[in-house]
């Protein structure tokens, strides 16, 4: 599967992004407001409740935990789809060392993943291959793969992450020793709300494609059950600005 685009910041597909972005902001804010008075409606219930016993009020706290659950679940939902509406809004890109951008995000993970016994292991290219990037943005794609990854792994395995340069594109890979996907899996990942997990909006890999798409790049994977699955993203390189770290 590949994915990719060659809209431009100022074309009118990326204009019409900007303007979705924008209602998805207000929209997701109109909701979240109720919401979170909701919430904590529930938690004032909660700690008065939280004393008291017999069969009825026990009844009553569990019903209360699950719409708390419930609505903590909404507002992540929330958070996540404005996540996706703005994945492919650029903001500032400018040039940036990969290797450098990779590592902080390996960093920002890999407490979790040592807490599970994975292994992140890492090659990185020299001299570094210098991508012209969004950083933030551009972190959040490597954010969810590397997530993607992790969640693959029960524990005790591998996540491997390489960088390397050719033909005018660096190319950035990020593979696992999990399960891997099935081909109806590695069609579907990148649809919006498709997930395999109970938990999670399916909102992730299909933001992340929209963010590589914006970059003037591509991402594809390849995965077999049993056997892993490997995500690889190219984007072309920098031109020979001074790279931002």
């Amino acid at each position: 599967m590949t994915v990719s685009d060659n809209t431009t910041e100022n074309s009118p597909a990326a204009r019409n992004d900007d303007t979705i972005a924008l209602i998805a902001g207000k929209l997701i804010h109109e909701i979240k407001n109720p919401l979170s008075a909701i919430y904590m409606n529930l938690q004032l219930l909660d700690e008065e409740w939280r004393n008291e016993t017999g069969p009825k009020q026990e009844r009553l706290k569990k019903k209360i935990a699950l719409l708390k659950g419930e609505t903590r679940r909404l507002h992540d939902i929330l958070d996540d789809f404005l996540r996706f509406a703005r994945s492919s809004v650029i903001v500032e890109r400018r040039p940036h060392d990969l290797n450098e951008v990779m590592s902080e995000v390996i960093d920002f993970v890999r407490p979790e993943a040592m807490s599970r016994s994975i292994r992140v292991l890492t090659t990185y290219s020299s001299p570094p291959p210098v991508g012209n990037i969004d950083k933030n943005l551009f972190k959040q794609a490597l954010l969810n793969i590397l997530l993607n990854a992790q969640e693959a792994l029960d524990s005790n395995g591998d996540i491997i992450v390489k960088t390397f340069a050719r033909d005018g594109h660096a190319f950035l890979d990020v593979s696992d020793t999990g399960r891997g996907m099935t081909e109806d899996e590695q069609r579907r990942m990148f649809e919006p709300f498709y997930s395999t997990k109970g938990s999670g909006s399916g909102l992730g890999l299909p933001a992340t494609s929209k963010i590589i798409e914006a970059h003037g790049g591509e991402i594809s994977v390849q995965s077999r059950p049993g056997s892993g699955t490997n995500f690889r993203i190219k984007i072309p390189l920098a031109t020979a600005a001074k790279p931002d770290t």
